[in-house]
């Protein structure tokens, strides 16, 4: 059964509020897509003591031995019998007892991370992926480019809508598939104090939202067959836009780049103006295509215009954005309160792989000849004087926000992690220890360091926090520092150290992973205090410290993406996401301009990256296996 008109209202959409048991009744387990999600465990909750022995170890490297003294006694009150800790346990275990087909943290997660949040979403939210360049000349076209990453991500969303989808295995088990029926026909939905997401019925959106020139246009994706256009009528329907698009218009997008009460207050004024079909339109939109009106030239340059762009060009809400610019550089832009980039890496795999395989079996589009065959079907929007004053506002307070940050990329060409394997140790904790030791090596310290970890072998999982920095990263990036490298002694000191700390970091990444990390437990157990109560553990300074994440990081491997990333988390922050390629490695680092600003966060932690990885791999090059002579 695919996805009908009857799990949606009357007006053929349903608003979702964060708790995904909520949709649950649309996976129909007879379908590929959600055949396994019986299968899956529910996310555990970890022994009280144990969290609380790990969360003290994590700590010790933010503290001194004063600080670490009090926070042991802290702990230590919180666990005893009958105390704040125990209490809080026993409501956790309650929850999640009330929650026997579901998560215990989801629905919190989904409104206090995503939902609630006020900010604007784009700088603070939304993540983008770089895609690699089309292989051939024509896909420099940018109808061609974006008619040939379309046509599979409309494939793929048709295999989602129907069900027949495969669900995902990772090393022989299920992972939970949910996130899935929130990707296409979506949109996030500004209310004041929480939003909401729109899902639309598939079966009756059969169309993508166009801008260009900050005009909406819909198109179509069917042909009189009910069958998916062909990648030469898509672009030729992109051509058409392109084509009659003019100038410039009043950009009604810019809204979605506000804070979510102004844009809520907006979009109501837009309502209340006549405008609900034309909202509609774009919001049940299978996805978004940004048609730019200007090339891109190089690694930043498409960061910067994929992570925020212009602000005037975009519709930030859509779950969806598919970027191109007008020499075919390409990218994607998602919207994250509802999933994680899980769903994200599966369609924009498939799209870079279908534009790959039908370039290397002739299946290449012809490029659209000048002249429009037939007038677009433009999206026309009523705007009174108290929206344009609206998009003034909006404009002003994006051009505010986005020209305080920055981004700067690293592509790293010396070696990837084909050789880190070589070396013996794990290419994300190699990785990890760089960003750790460059971060030294610009302040003289370390921060809390946040790595997400995927929780989808649980049902409704989301994500973990694996804590990168440890007493043994603290003490290589102490040693490394001032290492003499000529020695040979020193180095195989430091080698140690380095592998020591490497294998810290995968002991806890492993253990997150499995459902035993500790911060969102900790989260879990904070949010069932109730007023008034003392609780000694959130209480003491540690906690805040140590969760207060002024480096925030993940990780992804596909050799055909070109970068992505996302902003910092706290303002203070820098926000690192690289991407780990069998010969390459990428970088991309983002953080405001306006803090610390000396530092050049981007610039300096880009370079001081490099430079530790080359260093690292001088420290361990010792265990490389002799090189072969070749004739």
């Amino acid at each position: 059964m695919e996805i009908t008109k009857s799990h949606f209202g009357p007006e053929g959409y349903r608003d979702c509020y964060g708790n995904y048991v909520d949709e649950m009744f649309m996976e129909d387990a007879s379908h590929p897509l959600y055949q396994n999600q019986k299968d899956l465990k529910c996310l555990p909750i970890p022994d009280l003591k144990q969290t609380c022995q790990k969360y003290l170890k994590t700590v010790e490297p933010h503290l001194t031995k004063e600080e670490l003294s009090r926070t042991s006694n802290a702990v230590s009150t919180f666990l005893a019998p009958g105390g704040m800790g125990e209490k809080l346990q026993t409501r956790l275990l309650q929850r999640q007892r009330e929650r026997p087909n579901s998560s215990w943290l989801i629905e919190w997660w989904n409104k206090w991370g995503y939902l609630e949040v006020r900010d604007p979403v784009v700088v603070n939210v939304s993540y983008f992926f770089h895609l690699a360049d089309g292989p051939l000349p024509i896909h420099r076209n940018q109808a061609v480019r974006a008619a040939v990453l379309l046509r599979p991500l409309l494939q793929f969303r048709n295999s989602v809508a129907s069900g027949q989808l495969q669900g995902s295995m990772v090393r022989g088990a299920p992972l939970d598939m949910t996130a899935f029926k929130y990707v296409f026909n979506a949109c996030r939905i500004p209310q004041r104090g929480q939003d909401c997401y729109r899902i639309y019925e598939p079966a009756l959106n059969h169309h993508v939202c166009v801008l260009r020139n900050n005009k909406f246009y819909t198109v179509g994706i069917l042909d009189s067959a009910g069958k998916v256009l062909s990648e030469t009528e898509l672009a030729r329907k992109f051509q058409d836009i392109i084509d009659s698009a003019g100038t410039v218009e009043s950009p009604i997008g810019v809204l979605t780049s506000w804070d979510r009460d102004n844009w809520a207050d907006a979009r109501q004024q837009l309502l209340a103006d006549g405008n609900k079909g034309a909202l509609r339109a774009i919001e049940s939109s299978i996805c978004m295509v940004c048609l730019d009106n200007f090339p891109v030239m190089s690694r930043e340059q498409m960061a910067k215009n994929l992570w925020h762009g212009d602000g005037r060009n975009r519709f930030y809400d859509k779950s969806i954005q598919l970027i191109v610019a007008e020499n075919g550089a390409a990218g994607l832009l998602m919207e994250h309160s509802m999933a994680d980039g899980y769903p994200a890496t599966i369609y924009a795999d498939h799209m870079l792989k279908s534009e790959r395989a039908n370039a290397a079996s002739g299946q290449i589009p012809s490029v659209p000849t000048p002249g429009a065959a037939a007038l677009p079907f433009k999206v026309e929007f009523h705007v009174t004087k108290s929206t344009l004053n609206s998009i003034d506002l909006a404009a002003q307070a994006f051009d505010d926000l986005t020209g305080k940050h920055d981004v700067r990329v690293l592509a790293f060409q010396g070696f990837g992690s084909d050789l880190i394997k070589d070396l013996k140790v794990s290419p994300d904790a190699f990785c990890q220890m760089a960003i750790q030791l460059a971060y030294y090596k610009m302040t003289g310290t370390t921060r809390p360091t946040y790595e997400a970890t995927m929780m989808l072998p649980f049902r409704h999982g989301r994500t973990e926090t694996t804590r990168s920095v440890s007493n043994e990263s603290r003490r290589f990036c102490e040693a490394a520092h001032v290492a003499d490298l000529t020695n040979s002694s020193e180095r195989k000191e430091l080698a140690a150290m380095l592998k020591a700390a490497c294998a810290a970091h995968v002991k806890y990444t492993q253990e997150a992973s499995a459902g035993n990390g500790i911060d969102r437990h900790l989260l879990g157990l904070r949010f069932l205090r109730q007023p008034g109560e003392a609780a000694s553990l959130f209480d003491d300074p540690a906690y805040s410290k140590s969760s207060r994440w002024v480096i925030s990081t993940s990780t992804l491997s596909n050799e055909f993406f070109d970068g992505w990333g996302w902003g910092e988390v706290v303002p203070d922050g820098i926000g690192v996401a690289y991407t780990l390629k069998r010969a390459s490695l990428q970088f991309n680092v983002a953080a405001r301009k306006d803090v610390d600003a000396h530092l050049m966060k981007p610039q300096s932690m880009c370079h001081l990256i490099e430079h530790s990885l080359l260093q690292m791999r001088l420290i361990l090059e010792t265990d490389l296996p002799a090189p072969r002579a070749r004739l």
